[in-house]
C-alpha cells in the first residue's frame, strides 16, 4: 500500500544504477498500481533506450514480474 514510497525508493535505486533493470521494474510496477500509467510507459521507454542495450534480457525480466 505504500506505492508512493516505493516509487521514491526505486528512483534512488535507478539513480545509483541507471542501467539496472530491477529499479525500473519496481518503479514501473508501483506506478501502475498508483494508476500513473503515463509515468510507467515513460520508464518502459527509458528501459528500451538505456537498459536494453546494456542488458538485452531486461525486457524479459520486466515482463516476467
Amino acid at each position: 500500500g505504500k506505492y508512493k514510497q516505493a516509487v521514491n525508493e526505486f528512483s534512488c535505486v535507478i539513480e545509483a544504477d541507471p542501467t539496472g533493470v530491477e529499479g525500473y521494474r519496481g518503479r514501473i510496477e508501483a506506478q501502475l498500481l498508483l494508476g500513473e500509467y503515463s509515468n510507467s510507459f515513460r520508464d518502459y521507454a527509458r528501459v528500451t533506450a538505456f537498459v536494453t542495450p546494456v542488458h538485452p534480457e531486461a525486457q524479459a525480466i520486466i515482463q516476467s514480474a
